[in-house]
């Protein structure tokens, strides 16, 4: 390679050889290396931190590197990843992810009430039933017309065709196992009686998956794990990866494996879980969101990053395990759901199902918060849905001080009304973690909570008077410290900005001009029922989200309720119950999608919400 570069990463020591002018975050992305980078590489998030080690070959500081890290990270060698370029021998640092080696929170579901009856299963043909000749597959041709009579489809297919190249090692002496999929045929040949058949329900978020492992026999969930999505290095939000993924068939292909690897490992940590094989699983079930299905299924997801915002398709898919680089099951299928539009992707359709909005009689509104914000309203033949950019703000990325939902991270926050100040709550307190920073629902608890006590104008300003309120040289308030840096995890002060606020400001006024939009769309004053879904969604305190105008009136005058899951519920109906995959495929067609963004009105009232309501008396 001409004008070659090493880059060492350290604590792991291991090398990449890239060409000069390569990025330190396009280096360490070829190699796996975990480094936070919220913006996907633009140069404006500042997260992308690693450590040069001394004599490194890497370009001289930039401005850009030096506002966004400060003097204190400068002096200590810090460099940001995305700005920093090759120029000849390298080493840097990089620490471990925050949340490395830890589960996302709000993944944890029970299986959804069904009767059993998946697409894929294993038929047993004792030696009586088998013809003496290989050659001959007549009889065991009939054999499954008997026992699948109920598969129109899959008799459709020349199964003596397919069985003859798969019977010609087979062993008879102990009778052989048939693993039958409606959709494809007869996939593979067993030796012997397998009968044990196992399905994966995954749900694709941006950020996190999480993947439940079910009997395919019984409907009984036997394990359920979850993990931050590693595709993450490639940027927080949907936006980030398109942008990733359209720079070369290369980066595509490595972004696809990245995710399918992450896949891969939650199913065997379920499989080790319950005690089962990988050879048991037939199939796999995939609900994300319409980028996060296009660039798993190994599509360029160009389309969906221009106008008008197309997905390659809206249909289902069906697609063998090894096709997709997962290394599962004899040979099991991926069924990939279907989506609603570029905006909504399976895991609408998923919550829709799982929410069961085509089976209720009462209109009922489904919330999904998470790094966007998804809304479905309706009952019965009548569903509307739509998305807004909310960005990653509310999962704590974009946020200064902002982190995942991991050990530190402040996860509520409350007024002490006695001392007029302020609460803090962070996860894993209980296990000795001190606070480091802010996640989604802490964020929405602090900004609340200042609002009440007056730190926080209406406009988003901070009260310059306000004890806490960091001020310039002009006397403007432009941080507020919520935690000192004796008393934090970091050793630096936990502050909220002017710019979190900002950026808070722009996701929360998106989602309650969304909600509101819709739900006049459908015809309602006010909406009878309403589920908030997704792993934050669920856990955020929505009287706070009404009081910081995230939340509208118009949701919380009835029953409102938390479904942790309901996208993951969603996936598990599809896996253990073909006639749900029907119901799936029919309310992906027949949902409504509205499109906000270009609606004037729409607009108009985004501005106006950005500020916050006036404190009530």
């Amino acid at each position: 390679m001409s004008n070659s570069c090493r880059l060492t990463v350290h604590p792991s020591k291991t090398s990449v050889v890239v060409e000069a002018g390569t990025t330190v975050l396009q280096a360490v992305q070829q190699i796996g290396a975990l480094v936070r980078s919220d913006c996907g590489g633009a140069g404006v998030c500042g997260k992308c931190l690693v450590r040069a080690e001394e004599g490194n070959g890497l370009s001289p500081l930039t401005e850009a590197e030096r506002q966004l890290l400060g003097d204190e990270q400068v002096t200590e060698g810090g460099r940001l990843a995305c700005l920093a370029t090759l120029s000849g021998e390298a080493a840097v640092h990089v620490e471990p992810a925050e949340d490395a080696g830890t589960s996302p929170r709000g993944k944890d579901i029970q299986a959804p009430e069904c009767s059993c009856d998946p697409t894929v299963r294993r038929v047993f043909i004792s030696p009586v039933q088998l013809p003496d000749a290989v050659s001959s597959v007549e009889p065991i041709v009939g054999f499954l017309a008997e026992q699948l009579g109920h598969w129109p489809d899959f008799l459709e297919f020349d199964l003596g065709q397919q069985l003859e190249p798969l019977l010609e090692n087979s062993s008879f002496t102990e009778g052989i196992t048939l693993i039958c999929h409606r959709h494809h045929g007869v996939s593979a040949v067993l030796p012997g009686k397998q009968l044990a058949s196992l399905g994966l329900a995954v749900d694709l978020g941006t950020t996190t998956i999480a993947a439940y492992l079910c009997d395919l026999q019984s409907g009984t969930l036997l394990a359920s794990a979850a993990m931050f999505n590693p595709q993450r290095t490639f940027g927080d939000d949907v936006i980030s990866r398109i942008s990733s993924a359209v720079e070369s068939e290369a980066k595509l292909a490595q972004m696809q494996g990245t995710v399918a690897a992450g896949l891969e490992q939650l199913a065997r940590k379920c499989l080790a879980d319950s005690g089962r094989s990988a050879g048991e699983l037939d199939e796999l079930v995939v609900a994300g969101n319409t980028t996060m299905q296009t660039i798993f299924a190994g599509d360029s997801p160009e389309s969906l990053g221009r106008a008008p915002y197309q997905p390659n398709t809206h249909e289902a898919r069906n697609i063998w395990a090894d096709e997709l680089n997962i290394s599962l099951g004899v040979k099991a299928n991926v069924y990939i759901y279907p989506v609603i539009s570029g905006f909504l992707g399976g895991d609408s359709v998923a919550a829709a199902l799982g929410g069961r909005l085509h089976q209720v009689a009462t209109p009922t509104l489904i919330i999904d918060i998470g790094t966007n914000g998804e809304l479905l309203l309706g009952c019965g033949d009548r569903i509307v849905a739509t998305s807004c950019a909310t960005g990653p703000a509310l999962e704590g990325a974009v946020i200064s001080c902002g982190m995942r939902a991991v050990a530190g991270a402040i996860d509520a926050v409350s007024v002490d009304t006695q001392a007029n100040c302020l609460r803090y709550h962070h996860l894993g307190v209980e296990e000795g973690a001190r606070p480091q920073g802010l996640c989604g629902s802490g964020l929405i608890d602090v900004i609340a909570c200042m609002r009440q006590l007056g730190i926080i104008e209406e406009s988003g300003r901070l009260n310059a008077d306000a004890p806490g309120v960091v001020c310039d040289d002009q006397g403007f308030g432009h941080a507020y410290t919520m935690i000192p840096a004796a008393d934090s995890g970091t050793g630096k002060d936990i502050r909220l900005t002017l710019m979190d606020i900002r950026a808070f400001q722009l996701a929360k006024s998106a989602l309650v001009v969304g909600i509101e939009k819709l739900v006049e769309q459908y015809g309602l004053d006010e909406v009878p029922r309403t589920c908030i879904t997704g792993a934050f969604g669920a856990h955020f305190n929505w009287h706070n989200g009404l009081l910081v105008d995230l939340l509208s009136p118009k949701v919380t005058a009835g029953e409102i309720s938390s479904g942790a899951n309901l996208a993951g519920a969603g996936a598990m109906l599809v896996l253990l119950n073909q006639e749900k995959r029907k119901e799936a495929e029919q309310l992906a067609a027949a949902c409504t999608a509205v499109e906000l963004a270009s609606d004037p009105e729409f607009n108009l009232r985004f501005v106006e919400r950005t500020r916050f309501p006036a404190l009530q008396n």
